[in-house]
This record gives structure tokens, sequence and C-alpha cells, in this order.
């Protein structure tokens, strides 16, 4: 409220009994206790928000089950849904209620891997991901955004989506957000995301931010690490709108001696690329307002000599080999699909960045 939002969907977690796992999340606090007190005190909030704020809350749940590995977002509950029962299941109990049901974090979280935060990957609950064909006609949005985390997949298999964030202290306000594009009502929201009208930002808290955790490199003994260094210093212009991979990027890179460039989306690289002059660009595809093609056509069309032999090194979550030839087509030097190893992705920057000098 004091941050000027507009809604806010309360979504606690209730876990099922039917796992040893699932048992021990009950013993640690983890699990809602005593559903119609969760109720109540929602209500309760709801009433101080509006008077204090003019926050609408939204009550619901995120019914979870350990064993048959989903999370289901149910927005705008009045009563519980137990959770020991298969997804469908719960998707239909949800929708009886008028609620929407979400696909909660739906595929593995980026900050997982920059953390090696083995135990969250292997535990991690994939099942609607795994069979979405199944869920498509059943799920009414797939969360596309988590705290700093994007979910491109999402995206490139163009579900209804919304952000949402685990929010559990003041500094996780610094995170995704939805746009929705409705009046500020229960019914209005629900049908707004059902059609499809929403869109999602980043949201800065700035007086609670925390700079992005950046994991270590490792130190560098072999050969094969040697050969990654910059020999001379070169600029690197990294663009993508995932932020946490471009620091994760930058970091490493500039550990290895290059002088890195930061951009967000294609119009702002763009705006660098004039400026800057990079000698390499490592870019994705799937932004806003100027996606990683048109700036791919953009550069090879210049005027200027030094941007259209600028190395293009293209990063990106769409695998399929026939974006990887166009992607070559339209001019990229190299191609590189995500997830990738840290290690290949520098190796080969500098490879181009070789090759761009020695032909100067």
């Amino acid at each position: 409220g004091e941050s000027g939002f507009d809604v806010i969907a309360i979504t606690d977690h209730l876990f099922d009994t039917e796992s040893d796992k699932s048992l021990e999340i009950h013993g640690e606090g983890k699990s809602i206790k005593d559903i119609e007190a969760y109720f109540r005190k929602i209500e309760e909030v709801s009433t101080w928000a509006d008077k204090h704020y003019d926050l609408l809350v939204i009550s619901g749940l995120e019914i979870c089950n350990l064993g048959r590995d989903f999370h289901i977002l149910g927005l705008d509950l009045k009563e519980p849904v137990s959770p020991n029962q298969d997804a469908e299941t719960v998707i239909k109990a949800i929708h009886r209620q008028g609620g929407l049901a979400v696909a909660s974090h739906p595929h593995l979280k980026l900050s997982f891997f920059l953390q090696a935060d083995h135990t969250s990957i292997k535990r991690h609950p994939l099942h609607l991901w795994k069979f979405r064909e199944r869920y498509a006609d059943k799920i009414d949005a797939w969360e596309i955004a988590n705290r700093d985390d994007l979910f491109e997949a999402v995206g490139l298999e163009r579900f209804p989506f919304v952000a949402s964030s685990d929010f559990h202290e003041r500094h996780h306000l610094t995170s995704w957000k939805s746009i929705i594009f409705s009046e500020k009502e229960k019914e209005s929201i629900k049908r707004a995301i059902l059609e499809r009208k929403v869109a999602i930002f980043f949201f800065n808290d700035r007086k609670m931010h925390e700079p992005l955790p950046i994991p270590p490199i490792k130190e560098r003994a072999t050969p094969e690490d040697k050969e990654m260094d910059a020999t001379v210093e070169a600029t690197v212009l990294i663009v993508d709108d995932e932020r946490d991979l471009v620091e994760m990027l930058a970091y490493n890179l500039g550990e290895r001696g290059y002088r890195v460039v930061k951009a967000y989306d294609g119009f702002e690289a763009w705006q660098k690329i004039e400026s800057e002059r990079p000698d390499l660009l490592i870019l994705d595809l799937m932004m806003p307002n100027l996606d990683g093609w048109e700036l791919c056509k953009m550069i090879r069309r210049s005027q200027n000599r030094a941007t259209r032999e600028m190395g293009i090194l293209m990063l990106t979550a769409r695998a399929m080999p026939e974006d990887r030839v166009y992607g070559l087509e339209i001019g990229a030097d190299d191609y590189l699909s995500k997830p990738f190893s840290l290690n290949e992705l520098i190796l080969r920057a500098a490879k181009l960045i070789q090759n761009r000098l020695s032909s100067r």
C-alpha cells in the first residue's frame, strides 16, 4: 500500500498430508494450520487495507502436493480446497468457487542455478509444465515471473500469464509485477486475466533495494580457462531483459578482463552501440520494444562500418533448428541456446573477439 499498489492477492501455502516430506513441512509450520482462521484474517486485513491504502485484497491459496509434484494458486477463493487430490480435481474445485487457477512457478528458476541451489532444482514442482498440453485449456494463467526470475518458456508457448512474487519481506517488493488492464474490482480483474489483458514490469523499491547476489567464479588454472581471458581490452555489450542474467555475465566477463556495457532492451542497446562501439554483442532475442531479431538486422544494415562488422552472439531460449538457422542468416556470428554453459559462452565470446580484432 505504501508503494502505491492497487491490488494484492494473498495466497499462503496449503500442503498435502500424503507424504513424509509434506508432513515435515506441516511440522515446521510452513503450511496453513487453521484454514477458517486464515480466511477470517484475510477478510479483516482486507477491510484495513481498503481503509488505509485503498488497496484491494484478493484471498486465495497456494495449493501444494509434493507427491503429485504441483503448486497451483487459487485466486479469489472463499473456502478451502483440499491439496490431497490430483491437479485436475484441484483446478475444478477452484473453478467451482469462481476462482482462477494459476500454475505457480511452472519452470525452473535461473536463480537456482546462479546460487547453485541444487536442493531447489531437485524439489521444484514440474508436473504442470511437463504435461502442459494436457493443462493448456484448464489452467487460467501461468506464472511468467517470480521475484527476479523470468520464465521465458511461458511466453514462448504463448500461454496466458501473470507475474507473481513470493513476498515475505519488504525487499521482495523489488521484483516482477503485473499490470492488469481492468477496473479495480475482483470480477473485472479475473476477466482481464482470462482475456490476456496483462503486461509485466520490474518494480524497484529503491529504498530497500539490494544488489543481486553474484556467485564467485572459479579459479582459472586450466589452459581452457586461460583461453577465455581477454588478451587485449575489448568491449562487450550484453543485451537481455533478464537483469540477473546480465549481472552474472557482466561479472564473469569483467573478471576475464573485458570492458562490459549493459542494456535491457533493444532500443537501449542501439543507443549503447552508437555511443560505446562494442566489439561484441551478446544478444537475447525475446525482448520488449525492439527484439533481438530486428536489432541484429539493424546492425548489419548500418552505414557505420564498425557497427556493421561487430561480432554478434545470440543467446536465447529459442532452441529450434529453424531459429538457429534464421539467426545465422540475418547476421549472427554464433548462436547459443539457454540453458548454457558459462565457460562455453565465454570461450565463444573470446573467439569472436579475436576474429574481429585480427580482421581490423
